[in-house]
Formats: structure tokens, C-alpha cells, sequence
């Protein structure tokens, strides 16, 4: 007996199998690079509706649709064009990993110290999130084997990879080798846009603590991102918002919380935007 077509997308209780859906709608193969993601999306939703799903229930999973397509930008953007970029590594949610786990392990002391100093002297919490990308420098040398191979099959092997990729650099990040963090919408709407200062703002600042504590004089910097599909003025205006740590001192000079925004529809577009933000 054939195996539906779309077997795999749908749970059983009716909602969307994020992993299972993305597999079956591309049919395991990547898209042509010019095809638009967002006529992707709405042919999807037609399938997908088709089957009974509800409008809110594939609002639900196109984020993750769209953190993969880029995922998958990145990864094939280092692998086949550039392997001396920096390696752009998915990230869990804060409940499952925080970020700053990344670096060494002296480093994640100095950030759970300052956690714990807020906490005790002002009875407040340093609540943080994690940005959807890590963008770590490491150059062509000494990479991780798994991490050499582009994505050629959209299967959940494939998806495995990408999302555990960041595996590979727990407690193994100096100072200098996280150069920034990226964070991807599927769309921008209002308030999903507060999110992005706010993010970019306090990583810059728990980066400046670090730059801090260890004394260093003259750091690279650290860039945060925001990519979505579609990027209006409105959205470029409302994201010029200062990092709150750059204007604490006159011997500061002020700088962005988001460094640009970036429209990615496409595994074209994808690959022109990596080969700025995964070299700067």
C-alpha cells in the first residue's frame, strides 16, 4: 500500500507535526533557489487546511518552517561558498539550553555571578531568552566532522542535525568567538517585533559584562540580527533602537541593539544575507 503524501504531517490529535510537515511538503528535497518561501507557506497552508488543520494551527509551526529554510541558508552558505565563515548554529529554547552555555566555562561563571548578584541585591531576575542563532568564528580549521557536509535531503536526519549542531560548542566558546547572535521571524508584526531590541539589547550587555570582568580593552564587538521574509520601513524604523549598555557612559559610544535587518524569501536571498552576516 502507498504511503500518503503528506504521511507524517498531521498529529494525532489534529495539530501539525512541525518536523514531519516540513519533510512531506518539500518531499524531502530542497527548494529551487529563486522559489519564494512565503508562496511556499501559502501553498502549504492550502494543503495542510485541506487536510483539516486550522488557520491558527499552521500560524503555529511556520516559525519553525522558517528557522529551518535558514538554518539550511547558513549551513550550505559555509559549506559550499565559504568554510572560513563563521558557523551560524541553531539554538533550543531557553527552557532546554541557555546561551551563554557556549563559552567556556569560566565565562558562563561570570554571567551565573551576575545572575545571582541581581537576584540577591535588588530581588529581581535576570531574565534572558535565547536568540534563534548563534554566529560563532572559528574559521576553516578543526571543524567538527558532522558539520562538513552541505544539506542535500530535507529529511529528519537532516533536521536532527541542525538543531544539534550547537552541541558541538558547549563550553568550548572563548571571549572572541561568539560574534553574534541572529533571531528570525516568520513574520514582524508589532509584537513580536518588541522581542528583537529587547534580545539585542541585553546580549550586548551581558557581552559588555564579560568585556568587563575580564578586562579587555579593545573587543571585536559583538552584531545581533533580525531576518524575516518580509521587511517593511515601518519595521526598519521601530528596530532602531539603542542597546540600553552603550549609553550608561559618555566614553561609550552608542551602537543598535539589531545591526540590520535582513528579508530573506528565498535560499538566494538566504545566501546573499550569510555572506554578510557570517563574515562581518
Amino acid at each position: 500500500m502507498a504511503t500518503p503524501p503528506l504521511a507524517g504531517a498531521l498529529n494525532p490529535n489534529g495539530s501539525i507535526n512541525s518536523r514531519g510537515s516540513f519533510c512531506a511538503l518539500l518531499n524531502g528535497a530542497l527548494p529551487a533557489e529563486n522559489v519564494s518561501f512565503t508562496g511556499l507557506f501559502n501553498g502549504w497552508t492550502e494543503q495542510l487546511t485541506e487536510l483539516g488543520a486550522s488557520q491558527q494551527a499552521v500560524s503555529n509551526v511556520k516559525g519553525d518552517w522558517y528557522e529551518w529554510l535558514i538554518a539550511i541558508c547558513a549551513w550550505n552558505y559555509r559549506v559550499m561558498q565559504n568554510v572560513g565563515a563563521h558557523i551560524a548554529v541553531k539554538l533550543p529554547s531557553i527552557a532546554e539550553f541557555e546561551v551563554s552555555r557556549l563559552y567556556e566555562p569560566n565565562l558562563y561563571a561570570f554571567i551565573a555571578d551576575l545572575r545571582e548578584k541581581v537576584e540577591a541585591s535588588a530581588n529581581v531576575s535576570l531574565v534572558t531568552s535565547n536568540p534563534d542563532f548563534a554566529l560563532i568564528r572559528h574559521g576553516a580549521a578543526d571543524v567538527p566532522p558532522a558539520l562538513l557536509n552541505p544539506i542535500a535531503q530535507v529529511d529528519d536526519a537532516a533536521l536532527t542535525l541542525l538543531d544539534s549542531a550547537f552541541l558541538q560548542f558547549v563550553e568550548h566558546c572563548a571571549f572572541e568567538h561568539i560574534a553574534g547572535y541572529a533571531s528570525v521571524k516568520a513574520s514582524l508584526r508589532p509584537d513580536r517585533r518588541l522581542q528583537l531590541p529587547h534580545e539585542g539589547s541585553l546580549m550586548k550587555a551581558l557581552y559588555m559584562h564579560l568585556q568587563t570582568r575580564q578586562w579587555i580593552l579593545h573587543p571585536a564587538g559583538l552584531r545581533y540580527y533580525a531576518i524575516a521574509p518580509v521587511v517593511s520601513d515601518a519595521d526598519v524604523n521601530a528596530l532602531r533602537t539603542v542597546a540600553t549598555s552603550s549609553i550608561v557612559s559618555v566614553q561609550i559610544s552608542p551602537e543598535p541593539a539589531v545591526d540590520a535587518v535582513h528579508t530573506v524569501d528565498s535560499l538566494d536571498e538566504g545566501f546573499a544575507v550569510m555572506a554578510q552576516i557570517l563574515t562581518a
